[in-house]
């Protein structure tokens, strides 16, 4: 997969600009971060989180945790070396915070008698991660990467107007739409084994997953 710094290597070259002198690393950040986040739903990643919600007394209601954009499965530890079970009378509200971030809520059927200090486990589907360092890399394709930039920065070159080579940008918006389109179409993601794992932190095979079926896979 390919990191940070290459992505903007690979942009620099595709721009002409290996000198650095016209597009800065945080103008090209920006571009590749917005190209992975217009990555999903095709690409994602998909949490398997067991440490974020925990059972409260007489409690139904629960926050999901912020990067869950679908919640898939719900399963609930049933005792010490005991597999989860799946729950399947759930569902998820929506409402919109005060900073206009969408909040999740996890609503549990209240008819289940649950005990406190049982775990939740979220099976769920995020967004694509921001990159920050130039060490990190994305699930998603580089070639889409790339293009999806290319697109970005040739919408802000439009808008800068006369003087721009406006045409040009038009040109090179439009060919990497349509590049970026056919790699979506062709390659959206059913997902990778070494795709999946906790939010703690560790690949897991979703296959030998306890709750699941049997055991975490150690890196």
């Amino acid at each position: 997969m390919a990191t940070l710094a290459s992505l903007r290597k690979t942009i620099r070259r595709q721009l002409r600009d290996e000198s650095e002198e016209k597009w800065t690393n945080d103008l090209l950040n920006d571009a590749i971060n917005n190209a992975i986040e217009e990555a999903y739903p095709a690409w994602h990643e998909l949490q398997i989180d067991s440490a974020s919600v925990t059972t409260a007394a007489s409690t139904y209601s629960y926050t999901l945790p912020t990067d869950c954009e679908y919640l898939a499965q719900v399963w609930i530890e049933e005792g010490e070396n005991v597999p989860y079970g799946k729950l399947v009378n759930w569902r998820v509200g929506h409402d919109v915070g005060s900073t206009g971030t969408v909040v999740r809520t996890l609503f549990l059927d209240n008819a289940d008698n649950y005990g406190a200090g049982q775990s939740i486990r979220l099976v769920y589907l995020a967004k694509p991660h921001a990159l920050v360092s130039d060490t990190d890399s994305t699930i998603v394709p580089t070639s889409y990467v790339q293009l999806m930039a290319l697109v970005y920065l040739s919408q802000m070159m439009i808008t800068e107007g006369p003087g721009q080579h406006v045409d040009h940008w038009r040109t090179m918006m439009a060919w990497a739409m349509q590049r970026a389109e056919d790699i979506k179409k062709n390659q959206s993601m059913q997902l990778p084994i070494s795709h999946v794992h906790f939010s703690t932190g560790g690949v897991v095979d979703i296959l030998n997953q306890p709750g699941v079926v049997g055991r975490v896979r150690a890196d």
